[in-house]
This record gives structure tokens, C-alpha cells and sequence, in this order.
């Protein structure tokens, strides 16, 4: 081993001067990565080299994977560097490069998904596409790119050319949007989507419906949350109530039976709490790992829209768990703001932080003091990391939010630097304590919870395999001897134990006693649920709350997986929405403050105010006290949407004008008219230069997120309710018209603009108050009450604070 005084410093490359996290994740390996900008295409041309285009996202295990395999190698970094210029994007920031050659891969091959393998020529023009290639065939792809750019150039550039023109389908488009402060069609235009397309997308949801597991991928997977569809069939229930009652397939029941599993399943953490971004199978079972911002703030919306519906206190657990989640691990105590994600990998695997064995369990609950939990934080104010938090924020019915959150949720000064390593002992229910009141061992109630859990040191892990290692499992609620959907499990659990003491036969004399403190007194494979104790619902929840408590501590001392803290303008509008609603609905103003915090450092740190002829910037990501890349439309109309969503939390008239502010930026920088629609990005704002293959996205189809023109089409038919403005309800129409071949046809693609069009042909309702301010205080909770008992997507209330409307 060398002497410390010799050692050399690890090799590095240029992603070492970025700041995503993402970047970082390769700044040491072999292969030459350049960040996307100028001095990559001018390297390229250059040499004229193709470049091999690699997009991901820090928390992405097929991106982890795919790095230890090939980025990490040298043989394939010295093939690389030799023959290609080598070009690393975050997805998450560069969203519009993203878009565009995720959409040449799906032309190309039918898919797309991440790690997105690309090769291009020197200026950007795609001819080859994929996602994750093992090792072997990726340097196999790679020396047959090299001799086919070597021997046949020509051919190749004729690919790409080729690939532009028929593939795409699309005409290059580099110039500015068109500015359209009136826009043309005007204000008379007619929808061109009407009430019988709604029927159609709820009729074509309840083909796509999966009756045994929920979820709308026709009983396939994966599944994703995907809130949009359920917002959009909540929405129709309201327009047609008694549709397809009684049939388990009315507009409310798919949603309730979808939401029911996925919160039985290991979608959900049910030890920390948190979504996980989806299930790779149609039981909502197996996960992929990582937790999203965006997945946390869409389906806590979808959640409170529910619980307005239904009036179903669950919805408000779960919200208050998610929301619970998101101030506890995700917030930034020193700027308000929310990371992007957590990661699915810790220890070099995939899920192995949420993972538990039959073994684990037992010995979490037999351990005799509590476990010591270590926090971490890296960094100075604002750079907090691999934090293990003492609270717990799990998933209980009854529970408020957790002190944790609650803390975050109120208005604060930054806080001083953390230490850099504290320990700090875990407080835990006492053990003799509860199991003494209850009557049952630390053995039984560990038996209990993997019986109702169905973890079993003997049944094979869940597939596919690489998401679990033998003998662990995710905990679930589903157990079988439940009607899902009709019985409460904890009673049904109950009820079978009960039924199992009555049945069994009568014991032989002089059994022997299980002691509480020996591993070899539980038994092993699946006993027969007459040996274990029978319990009331009431003790096996306390039972049951006691050992969550106990792998909570337990799992705090595992390697927790690296957090993404970056801030994106986007998930961030969205959260703000929800902490924002959750104050409305839940009529809990702590969660509107968070919002408001958020807010105002976006606002403060991320938007350049409007100067002379330049409109307002908003910017996309903020890291390590940096700001960077021009907003898209997805930042504006998630912004929109959060500051329209805290006036109608707090009717303070500075959320409104904000939300004005921004969407006249939005309109100037992005609205193309002759379109009728906003592109994606604005190549010009910022000063960056226009690089690779450029196209302007005006599509509005859906995915894991609402499009952006979908959020959008809400957000102007909503403003244009609370600022009397006809001149955004026509622009809402123009948006949902221009895709009203879509709409019409295949509206199962795009819930989400079919909301704003749900919208649009709803009965116009609003409220204006006037209140004076002396009375203001107490007038909120009454009008809170409003939106907290009634699921009223159609209605704005406008609150005037006095008596003088213009201060708006």
C-alpha cells in the first residue's frame, strides 16, 4: 500500500466541475464524459468522431447497473475514448434533450426507459438507439458503429437524415416561440371535444381496468400510479354518479380498488412511509425502488380528491403519511425546498434498505435495547445527505401527521450547519411495557406480523429476483384469508385466528411455554395460526405498530440510499400544489406554510424578474447554490398551478399575481399561436445555444406526469375564472381543441387534458367575498370547510381581502 504522502488522487473527468448529482455519480470513471454543451459538438466535429449519447438519472438502478458493467470498465472506456465522443445528460435537468431522443428510440424501437443508449452523428442527428445493453453487447454495438462510421459514412448520415425525416415526422424547429398576448381564433372558438368523449375515456378506462388488482395496464404490467387517470374518472363520477353502479366498475370503483392496492401493496414503504415510483407486476407488489418527488405530490392530489369523494378517512392517513414522508426526508430545513428523489439502490443493489427476512424481523424484535441510529450529514446549510431520521412517519389510519414534518411545516429561520456526525439513541416503546399489556412475547408478536405480512424465511423471494435477495421480502398487507376490498384486514386477521382457536384440537398435556427471549421458541415454516395467540383488531394494532417501530430503527442503521437534493422547479410546483390542497382539504394551515416556504424560494433563488421587453425567467434546477437552465413549460405550468393552488389555501393576493406573473411568461416565451399550443422549451431563454437535434414538442399525451400543455389547459381555464380574464379560457380551449383527433379517438392517452376539457364544459362557478381584514382570520377555516367537505373540481372561490378588488 502506498504511503498516504504518495497516494495519488483518483482520476477524474470534466463531469467533476457539474453539479448533478447525477453527473457526479461518473465523474470517476474511465470513460471521458463531457457534459452536453458547445465544447462536446465541437469536439466532434473536430475529430469528427460520432458521439455515444448516455441519458439517466441518479436514482435509476438500470443507470447504476449499467455503469458498474460498461462505464466502469476500462476496456470499453479505452473503445469509447478512442473512437467516440462521450456525452452525459441528467434527464432530470435537460428534460428536453431527453424528450427528444426518447422519442427517436420509441420510433426506432417500439420502447424507451433509462439508462437511453444513443449514437449520433457529429451534429447531434440520431441513427442508432436503445436503453440498457449488458457489457458484452454494448462494446459488440460499439465496434460495429465504429467500422460502419469508418468504412460507410455516408450511409450512416444517410440513416440519420432518414430518421429525421420519417421517423420523427416532425420539421426542425429552432426558433423562438411566437409571442401571442391576444391569441388568434379567439374568444368565440368552439370546443371541439364534447361530453360524449368524456363517456368514451371513462369507457375505454374500464376496458384497460384490471378487476382483480386495480391499475388500468389490462391486468398487465408494470403499473404505475399514473393519478391523472384516476383524477379524470373522479371527475366523471361527479358528471354521472349512478353510471355503472353496482357492477365493481363504476367511475368510483375503479378508483377505490385501485388506490386500495396500491396501498396494500409494496408500492408503498409501510416501515418509513413514501411511494415508490412503480410496480414491475400487476399486484402492485414488487417496486421499483425509487421514490419521486413528483409520485409523492401527484397521488397525494389524486388522495385528497378522493377523500373529498368519499368522505373515506383512509385517504387521509395516506395523504397525511405521503405528505408525512415529504417534509420528514425530502425537504431542505435550510432553504424550504424539496430533492428530486431518493435513490433504489444501497449497497450496490437494488431495494436492499427496504427489504426484510423472516429472521430479520424476529431478531429486530428480540433485540434487547434499541438499536443506535447514526445521521450523516454531508456538506454545509443546504447540502444535507443520507440524514437517518429518528421519527417515524408510517402509514396508521388514526395518526396526524409526525412532530418531524409538522416542525418543517412552520415558518422557520435556517437553522445553524449540523454537525457533521451525530449519534443519537433511538426511543422506542418499551418492550414489557405494551407486550405485557397485551398478553403476548416478542416471538409472537414478530410471528404475528410476518403471518400478516406473508414473510416467510421458506417461500422463494419475489420475482423477478434482482429485486430481492432469498428469504427477504417487501411487507404487504394482503393476506388470504381477506375479502380485499370489502373487509377490514386487521379484522379478517383476527377473525381467522379466533376461528383457528376454536377449530384446533385440544393441546397435549405439559406443553412447553414459548419464551420470550429465545429465537428457537418461534416456529419456523408457517405455523398453524392456532399456536399463536388470538387477538382483538385494537391489540394487533398495537402489536403490530410496536414492531414497525422496531424495523424502523432497525432499518435506520442500514446504508440508506443516496438522496437526489437537487431542486426542480417542475416537482416542486407540484408539491406546493399538494402541501397546498392538503391545507384546504385536510384544513391544516401548517401544510400551506410549506408550501408558501417552497414558493418563496423558488421565487427568491429561481426566477429572474421581468425586465423591460424581457419577460420574467423561471429556471429549471437549483444545486449547491447554483440556478441553471431556462425553465420549460412543465416548470411554468407546475408553478402556476402550486401558486394558484396557495391562493386558494391562504387567499393571500401575492399567490394569484404570482401565478399571474408566470403565466404571462409562460405565454410570451413558449406560445406558439400559429399552433395553437406551448412548446416544451425555450431554446433562447438564458442565452443557450441550440445543440443536437432540436424539436419543439407541442404534443400534450400524458405519462407518469400530466403533460405540461395539460396542466396548463387547467391552469388557464382556472385563472381565467379568478382574474376574469376570457382572453386564458380561450387559449384553455385552443389547447384542448388542437388535440381533439386525439381526444376524440384514443382519450385514454391524455386523462389529463381530457380533465381540462371535462372543465371546460363543466357550468362556470365561482364565488367572490369580499372580507374585511379585521375578519379575515376568522372567516378561513369556515371557507376551508368548503373545499374539505365537497369534491367540487369545477368551483373557484375568490376571496377580496377588503375592499378594494384592484390591489389584485
Amino acid at each position: 500500500m502506498q504511503p498516504a504522502s504518495t497516494m495519488q488522487p483518483p482520476r477524474v473527468n470534466a463531469l467533476a466541475h457539474e453539479k448533478s448529482p447525477y453527473l457526479l455519480q461518473h465523474q470517476h470513471n474511465p470513460v471521458d464524459w463531457l457534459p452536453w454543451g458547445p465544447p462536446a459538438f465541437e469536439k466532434a466535429a473536430r475529430e469528427n468522431k460520432p458521439i455515444f449519447l448516455s441519458i439517466g438519472y441518479a436514482t435509476c438502478h438500470w443507470c447504476h447497473v449499467m455503469a458498474h458493467e460498461s462505464f466502469e470498465d476500462r476496456q470499453v472506456a479505452d473503445f469509447l475514448n478512442n473512437h467516440f465522443v462521450a456525452i452525459k445528460v441528467d434527464r432530470e435537468e435537460n428534460a428536453d434533450v431527453d424528450r427528444t431522443y426518447m422519442d427517436v428510440c420509441t420510433a426506432l424501437t417500439g420502447s424507451g426507459g433509462w439508462p437511453l443508449s444513443c449514437f449520433l452523428a457529429p451534429d447531434g442527428k440520431p441513427f442508432f438507439a436503445g436503453t440498457y445493453f449488458p457489457r458484452e453487447n454494448f462494446l459488440e454495438i460499439c465496434r460495429r458503429i465504429h467500422a460502419l462510421w469508418s468504412r460507410e459514412r455516408e450511409r450512416v448520415l444517410e440513416t440519420a437524415q432518414s430518421i429525421i425525416q420519417n421517423v420523427i415526422g416532425e420539421p426542425l424547429d429552432t426558433s423562438r416561440a411566437q409571442p401571442a398576448r391576444q391569441p388568434s381564433g379567439a374568444i368565440n372558438e368552439a370546443l371541439r371535444v364534447k361530453v360524449e368523449h368524456l363517456h368514451l375515456c371513462a369507457d375505454q378506462l374500464r376496458e384497460a381496468y384490471d378487476p382483480h388488482w386495480g391499475g388500468f395496464n389490462r391486468g398487465r404490467g408494470p403499473k404505475f400510479p399514473t393519478p391523472h387517470q384516476m383524477q379524470f374518472l373522479l371527475r366523471h363520477f361527479v358528471r354521472n354518479p349512478g353510471d355503472h353502479e353496482g357492477e365493481g366498475i363504476s367511475d368510483l370503483a375503479m378508483t377505490e380498488k385501485t388506490l386500495y392496492y396500491m396501498r396494500q401493496g409494496g408500492i408503498f414503504d409501510r416501515i418509513g412511509a413514501g411511494l415508490h415510483r412503480y410496480a414491475t407486476e400487476r399486484r402492485w407488489r414488487i417496486p421499483h425502488f425509487e421514490k419521486m418527488l413528483y409520485d409523492q405530490a401527484l397521488v397525494s392530489v389524486l388522495l385528497l380528491e378522493a377523500l373529498q369523494a368519499t368522505q373515506d378517512p383512509i385517504h387521509e392517513a395516506a395523504v397525511r403519511s405521503l405528505l408525512g414522508y415529504v417534509c420528514a426526508v425530502l425537504l431542505d430545513p435550510v432553504t424550504g425546498a424539496f430533492a428530486a428523489a431518493e435513490d433504489a439502490d444501497s449497497e450496490g443493489q437494488e431495494g436492499m434498505f427496504y427489504l426484510w427476512s423472516r429472521r430479520q424481523v424476529l431478531d429486530a424484535c428480540l433485540l434487547a435495547t434499541p438499536p443506535v441510529r447514526r445521521m450523516v450529514v454531508v456538506g454545509g446549510p443546504g447540502a444535507q445527505q443520507n440524514q437517518d431520521r429518528l421519527e417515524e412517519y408510517q402509514w396508521h389510519p388514526e395518526e396526524a401527521s409526525h412532530p418531524r414534518a409538522r416542525d418543517a411545516m412552520a415558518p422557520q429561520t435556517p437553522p445553524p450547519p449540523p454537525p457533521t456526525a451525530t449519534l443519537l439513541a433511538a426511543e422506542l416503546p418499551e418492550t414489557h411495557d405494551l407486550l405485557a399489556d397485551v398478553g403476548i412475547s416478542a416471538a409472537q408478536a414478530a410471528e404475528l406480523f410476518c403471518r400478516f405480512y406473508q414473510i416467510s424465511a421458506t417461500d422463494p423471494a419475489p420475482q423477478p429476483t434482482h429485486h430481492t435477495q432469498k428469504g427477504e421480502e417487501l411487507l404487504e398487507g394482503r393476506v388470504p384469508f381477506t375479502d380485499p376490498h370489502k373487509a377490514n384486514n386487521l379484522v379478517a386477521f383476527s377473525q381467522a385466528l379466533a376461528e383457528a382457536h376454536r377449530s384446533a384440537p385440544p393441546p397435549p398435556s405439559g406443553p412447553p411455554s414459548v419464551d420470550s427471549g429465545s429465537a428457537a421458541a418461534v416456529p419456523r415454516n408457517q405455523p398453524d395460526l392456532s399456536v399463536l395467540p388470538a387477538l382483538t383488531p385494537e391489540k394487533l394494532e398495537r402489536v403490530f405498530r410496536w414492531v414497525r417501530a422496531r424495523l424502523q430503527a432497525c432499518r435506520e442503521a442500514r446504508p440508506r440510499p443516496l438522496k437526489d437534493d437537487k431542486v426542480i422547479a417542475c416537482w416542486n410546483g407540484f408539491v406546493i400544489a399538494a402541501l397546498a390542497k392538503a391545507a384546504q382539504v385536510l384544513d391544516d394551515p401548517g401544510y400551506a406554510a410549506a408550501g408558501a416556504r417552497a414558493a418563496d424560494f423558488i421565487f427568491e433563488r429561481m426566477v429572474r424578474p421581468a425586465e423591460g421587453s424581457e419577460p420574467l425567467l423561471l429556471s429549471r434546477r437549483y444545486r449547491d447554490g447554483q440556478v441553471a437552465l431556462a425553465g420549460f413549460s412543465e416548470d411554468y405550468a407546475a408553478m402556476v398551478w402550486g401558486c394558484t393552488e396557495l391562493y386558494e389555501a391562504t387567499f393571500e393576493p401575492r399567490w394569484l399575481d404570482r401565478a399571474r406573473q408566470l403565466q404571462e411568461a409562460m405565454i410570451t416565451r413558449l406560445w406558439n399561436d400559429q399552433v395553437g399550443s406551448f412548446r416544451f422549451n425555450d431554446p433562447q431563454g438564458g442565452g443557450q445555444p441550440a445543440l443536437g437535434l432540436q424539436l419543439p414538442h407541442y404534443g400534450g399525451e400524458d405519462g407518469a406526469l400530466p403533460a405540461a400543455n395539460s396542466v396548463a389547459a387547467l391552469n388557464l381555464a382556472r385563472l381565467g375564472l379568478l382574474l376574469a380574464e376570457p382572453r386564458y379560457r380561450a387559449m384553455a380551449v385552443r389547447l384542448v381543441s388542437r388535440q381533439s383527433d386525439e381526444l376524440t379517438e384514443l382519450p385514454i392517452a391524455m386523462t389529463a387534458m381530457m380533465c381540462a376539457a371535462d372543465a371546460l364544459l363543466s357550468p362556470e362557478l365561482e364565488i367572490t367575498l369580499t372580507i374585511p381584514p379585521e375578519t379575515m382570520d376568522a372567516a378561513k377555516p369556515i371557507l376551508r370547510a368548503v373545499f374539505r367537505d365537497n369534491f367540487l373540481p369545477f368551483f373557484s372561490l375568490h376571496v377580496l381581502n377588503g375592499e378594494k378588488p384592484e390591489d389584485l
